[in-house]
């Protein structure tokens, strides 16, 4: 149920939720969160007010009032979620691409994404397909923005982060997101870059940026890009 934000703070519990600014907040109890966050719900979108413990609920109602410009700018940007099912399209480096089954073997090309698989499974089937196609572009480009600054990265790791598109770790390992691989090649490339830059830079200094210009050239065209389509990207699910 909704509940007034007028309500004794004694009152929350886990699950309870408050309406912000016109927005349903549902408060949750994650005891591996280390501090009160906001965050939307990764598959459906829901708004959550995360606290470590049920006594610091009434600090994440709080904290979600305070935030109310944030949460109606998030939710104005939430797109509907998007199954991957035959027929449906996937974009492929930014090519839409309809998925199809019944192929000798998985692969893409003029505009389909050829399955082998059961009906039910297309979804599975074409998100194992994506991430493997992931893995082999972000090697590929990863090492070509690496010999081009001279600076050898330790690996790279395919995944699904919540809030950002990649991370360059001090060890020199790269993680990007498999989502990046339907994203524009020139957005693809300017992520990857980016990372590469943090082997050098471990930080956004005015150092690192000059070093990723250099790299990469004009970002504001990816940057934009991604603030404005990544939505898009993320409501993709199997």
């Amino acid at each position: 149920m909704i509940l007034s934000l007028l309500s004794p703070k004694s009152k929350w519990q886990d699950g309870d939720v408050i309406e912000v600014a016109g927005v349903s907040v549902r408060l949750v109890v994650n005891t591996r969160a280390r501090r009160v966050i906001l965050r939307p719900d990764r598959k459906t979108g829901e708004m959550l007010a995360v606290a470590p413990r049920v006594q610091l609920l009434p600090d994440a109602v709080d904290f979600a009032r305070a935030r109310a410009q944030w949460i109606q700018s998030v939710a104005a940007r939430q797109v509907s979620t998007q199954r991957l099912r035959l027929g449906e399209t996937v974009p492929i480096l930014g090519v839409p691409h309809v998925l199809e089954n019944g192929h000798p073997r998985a692969h893409h090309g003029d505009g389909r994404l050829g399955l082998r698989c059961a009906p039910d499974k297309a979804g599975t089937a074409a998100l194992g397909y994506l991430k493997a196609l992931a893995r082999e572009h972000a090697r590929d480009r990863l090492h070509h923005y690496a010999q081009a600054l001279g600076r050898p990265f330790q690996g790279v790791r395919i995944a699904d982060p919540l809030g950002r598109w990649g991370s360059c770790s001090s060890e020199g390992r790269i993680m990007l997101s498999w989502r990046l691989i339907m994203a524009p090649p020139k957005v693809f490339d300017y992520v990857a870059a980016h990372e590469v830059c943090h082997l050098m830079h471990l930080d956004h200094s005015p150092a690192f940026w000059r070093q990723l210009q250099a790299l990469y050239g004009p970002t504001q065209a990816a940057q934009h890009w991604l603030r404005h389509e990544g939505q898009s990207l993320k409501a993709i699910q199997a």
